[in-house]
């Protein structure tokens, strides 16, 4: 691009590696100099350096979130698994970012630390995803939608270091429900819209 043969790219693709130590100015850099071309991760990997699978996971889902927060639209997953912890992680998160856009969370946490949230929308509603490392909340977290309504319950599947479950967030209003998010888990959560919908979360 710096000598002028920009015009015989077509896209613009990176293996952006997970870890402690990930290269996010580089990548922002990269982004801004792809200008309108797509960006695209051609090899995404599951860390396999990590202490734990659960840390692998984090640590995996928060360089895909680097991506998307910086606008790709293209994702090939490096030994892409459909079953056990990794798979299942793998899978949900191809299903629920596939035909889908970022969008910002209002007062969300979105830093690279011990707590993670990233969310999503498709034509069908909104799936959020959030990573909890080290955060307290006996409560459960309250989320809100800006404008709209939900479409009925709000779905969640949540992983620990054994497994996954699956069941229904409490709903409060008709647009706002609460989650428990313990301690070392990764939650998958989806809102789902009228065709009307809100689009942001509180």
């Amino acid at each position: 691009v710096q000598s002028g043969w920009g015009d015989r790219l077509d896209m613009v693709g990176t293996h952006y590696y997970p870890g402690p130590h990930r290269p996010q100015q580089q990548l922002q850099r990269l982004a801004q100099a792809a200008g309108s071309r797509p960006l695209w991760h051609t090899e995404l990997h599951w860390q396999g350096k990590a202490a734990d699978g659960f840390e692998a996971a984090r640590e995996s889902l928060a360089a895909f979130f680097d991506c998307t927060g910086q606008g790709f639209s293209g994702f090939a997953w490096w030994d892409y698994r459909r079953t056990g912890f990794k798979g299942g992680i793998e899978k949900a998160l191809t299903q629920s970012t596939a035909n889908s856009r970022p969008i910002r969370l209002v007062n969300g946490v979105t830093g690279p630390g011990q707590f993670i949230m990233r969310a999503f929308r498709n034509e069908a509603g909104i799936t959020v995803w959030a990573i909890n490392m080290a955060v307290p909340n006996a409560d459960g977290f309250r989320f809100e939608l800006a404008g709209g309504a939900t479409a009925g319950n709000v779905g969640y599947e949540q992983w620990t270091a054994t497994g996954s479950t699956t069941g229904a967030a409490t709903r409060l209003a008709q647009n706002a429900f609460t989650l428990k998010l313990p301690i070392k888990t990764i939650t998958k959560m989806v809102v789902p819209l009228p065709s009307a919908g809100g689009s942001r979360l509180r």
